[in-house]
């Protein structure tokens, strides 16, 4: 998996870091992560959780620079 900063979520994600809230809790989110079928976002928790299985499907993880 390949993990990079993003340096302006705002242009990137079309919305401000702190409205970007975790696919899974709804806690604020700190990644990003990329797959052929669209973006999800995560907290540190559940992308921690997930991270083995997003790696095994190809997934880009982006760090959102908070």
């Amino acid at each position: 998996m390949i993990a990079e900063t993003i340096q302006d979520p705002m242009l990137e994600l079309g919305m401000a870091v702190e409205l970007v809230l975790c696919d899974q809790c709804s806690a604020r989110a700190f990644v990003t992560v990329g797959l052929s079928t669209g973006i999800l976002t995560f907290c540190m928790h559940h992308y921690n959780k997930h991270a083995l299985a997003l790696t095994e499907k190809g997934a880009v993880a982006k760090l959102l620079n908070v």
